[in-house]
């Protein structure tokens, strides 16, 4: 968990800076990135923090600060899971 602590702190301070819960700004970024985000929600109220991931943007610095701390995952032929 200590490898994400960087990334966490990035989204906290962002979601603060924009007023939203640490989800939107996870799911604004896959935005950001181009691809389609899959927000899951088991209650109304997770349904309702992803929904603020819409009608804002983040900077361009933001991305790139968030790119700076990002994991980069492996890519292959097998689904990794567990």
């Amino acid at each position: 968990m200590s490898e994400l602590a960087p990334l966490l702190a990035v989204i906290e301070r962002i979601a603060k800076e924009h007023d939203v819960p640490m989800s939107a700004v996870a799911l604004n970024y896959t935005i950001a990135k181009g691809t389609i985000p899959l927000g899951g929600a088991r209650n109304p109220d997770q349904a309702r923090q992803n929904v603020k991931a819409f009608g804002w943007r983040l900077s361009e610095k933001e991305v790139e600060e968030l790119d700076s701390v990002a994991l980069v995952g492996d890519t292959g032929l097998f689904w990794q899971h567990g």
